[in-house]
């Protein structure tokens, strides 16, 4: 059906936690998809043996080791035994609407970039997926503090092998690679599906002091946290550069909605806008022209940023 593609943090303190609860969830979620775990940090082929998953120990890295995003998804394809490749984040729990969230979708479409937004939820210990309990407690916690499904951040998407043909190398872990992904399929013509009103991807909260660029460390020391600390390493401003117009499009861009009948297409205002804007970033001839007007219009930087910031305020940007 689907082979997962993944890589991991080091199985040490809260992020063994975090990363076992992952896999155990695919396991149950989706028992005849395969696993390939790609990178050889601390704990991981402990762990690919005891739950039999494939295994890549070398990936190719950033100078501050994080994996790359071009060398990770070649190493699924060349191992994938699947028509459907789903690269997920190594800390988010899946649940059981995951198959037919996919499934749904194949029904509409022969090939498609799926991705949904991710739950944030603080879970603290090891989970057992066997019973139907704990799936209960987390799907009632994510009903409870996101009541209308909505949130940001997109942490899995699932495509068809082979559809990506050149990737840049984007670092894992270091924002901006998720946008490439869902601009570079709509660049494609492709049906680009949030899944979110039917697949529940569980983000499991975490600390972020596994990132080891010296600037990133630098700003945790003075205070900043999260990905406040993240956009002052060179792993994020590089992938600024690496993604181009990609960095203005997100999971809000998506030509498909998922719903329990199918695909449908987004409406309403904020949606058409964001279309008409966008819509030139998205050719191969007009991108790079109007890149290039829209810095011959507005010269300065800080007032570009603060024209990014009115229309991500607005909803029509990011």
């Amino acid at each position: 059906m689907i082979t997962f593609v993944t890589t991991f943090k080091p199985f040490l303190g809260q992020f063994r936690v975090i990363q076992v609860n992952a896999v155990r969830s695919w396991i149950r979620a989706c028992p005849s998809c395969e696993v390939i775990v790609v990178g050889d940090e601390e704990g991981v082929s402990e762990v690919v043996k005891e739950h039999g998953l494939m295994y890549v120990p070398k990936v190719k890295r950033t100078r501050s080791g994080a994996p790359l995003l071009n060398d990770v998804i070649k190493k699924a394809e060349e191992r994938a035994n699947n028509d459907f490749i789903c690269y997920i984040n190594g800390d988010i729990i899946l649940l059981s609407d995951f198959p037919q969230a996919v499934r749904l979708a194949k029904a509409a479409f022969k090939r498609f970039l799926l991705t949904s937004r991710r739950f944030d939820l603080e879970v603290a210990e090891l989970l057992d997926f066997t019973g139907g309990d704990v799936e209960k407690r987390l799907l009632a916690e994510v009903n409870k503090r996101y009541p209308n499904r909505w949130s940001k951040g997109t942490d899995l998407f699932v495509f068809n092998k082979g559809l990506f043909k050149e990737v840049p190398p984007l670092a894992l872990g270091r924002l901006v690679w998720s946008r490439w992904l869902i601009h570079k399929a709509l660049a494609l013509g492709l049906p680009t599906i949030d899944a979110t009103p039917v697949l529940t991807s569980i983000h499991q909260a975490h600390g972020y002091g596994h990132v080891k660029e010296d600037k990133v460390l630098k700003a945790m020391e003075g205070g900043k946290a999260g990905y406040d600390a993240i956009v002052m390493g060179d792993d994020y401003k590089r992938n600024l550069e690496l993604a181009g117009l990609a960095t203005y499009f997100s999971e809000e861009d998506c030509n498909f909605i998922l719903t329990r009948r199918g695909p449908v297409r987004p409406s309403g205002l904020r949606r058409l806008l964001r279309r008409l804007m966008k819509a030139p970033m998205l050719s191969p001839y007009l991108a790079p022209i109007t890149l290039r007007i829209c810095r011959g219009a507005i010269p300065l930087r800080g007032l570009r940023g603060q024209l990014k910031k009115a229309l991500f305020n607005l909803k029509l940007m990011y």
